[in-house]
């Protein structure tokens, strides 16, 4: 192993890339109040009637619960725009969910004119109430200037209230930031004990960053058996994509030929304890 550091530099060259698509990461999932919208699923039929009533005179639940019967197509046929329409009306009586829910629409362009400059002003309303997904998805607006001007304090500011509640895309994002120094100083050790805690909330596309940062000793010590726990956890967790797996596999044969077979295990054990210590990936 008397150049194995010269040859690891080389052949994890492609995978940091990976670390400048921390700061672009994919929209978080449509709905984040579980506990409401699963009591669509509840719905039945005969109680649309009761809940158009209750809508009508103002019940911003009903709207909800109306707006995810027709979104969801379930006991009706799908219809976003009528969807839409009730989640119009829950949301301006100032209920954060349905707030986030046209925002989305307005950010993706599904149903509602893609325009990202009203998707900011939904989400912000909804951020201000505390809707972490929304805090999450206006940091992102603000750090690449989609819909806002670019603003990095701004962007520092919604991530880290997202991350006061433990949001696992917001703590890749913020992580980031730190990694690449906008709008902070560049800080490796934060940067890292951040993407830490990404994953251990669930954020699995943040595994193959760790496994780059302990390669590297970016903000903690260098471990090749570190990098490779990290990286083989990368190649086999469900949730994963398989782009992601497969950049994990590469890197795992190329550290391969560095480590003994009592590394490698010892690797193995320290992914598995990693993985047993990683909350299910939030939808």
């Amino acid at each position: 192993m008397h150049d194995s550091h010269t040859t690891l530099g080389r052949c994890a060259r492609h995978a940091l890339l990976l670390l400048v698509l921390a700061g672009a990461a994919p929209l978080a999932a449509d709905h984040v109040d579980e506990k409401l919208l699963a009591r669509a699923e509840t719905v039945r039929p005969g109680d649309l009637p009761a809940l158009e009533r209750r809508a009508a005179q103002g019940d911003a639940e009903a709207s909800i619960l109306l707006g995810e019967v027709h979104h969801r197509g379930r006991i009706v046929p799908p219809d976003d725009a009528i969807a839409t329409g009730w989640f119009t009306l829950a949301a301006e009586t100032g209920v954060p969910l349905a707030q986030y829910w046209l925002a989305r629409k307005h950010d993706l362009g599904t149903t509602l004119n893609h325009d990202q400059a009203v998707a900011a002003e939904w989400y912000q309303r909804a951020a201000g109430q505390g809707h972490a997904e929304a805090q999450n998805r206006l940091g992102e607006l603000y750090e690449h200037g989609l819909g806002v001007d670019q603003d990095f304090s701004e962007a520092l500011a919604w991530y880290r209230r997202a991350v006061e509640q433990r949001h696992p895309a917001a703590e890749a994002n913020l992580a980031a930031m730190h990694y690449h120094g906008r709008g902070v100083d560049r800080d490796y050790r934060q940067a890292y004990t951040l993407f830490h805690r990404a994953a251990r909330d669930g954020n699995e596309a943040v595994l193959l960053i760790l496994g780059n940062m302990v390669l590297h000793g970016l903000g903690t010590a260098p471990s090749v058996v570190d990098a490779y726990g990290w990286f083989s956890l990368a190649s086999r967790t469900p949730g994963g994509s398989q782009h992601h797996a497969e950049l994990a596999e590469q890197m795992l044969e190329k550290l391969g030929p560095h480590l003994s077979d009592a590394q490698i295990g010892e690797a193995l054990a320290r992914s598995n304890d990693w993985q047993a210590g990683i909350a299910p990936a939030h939808d």
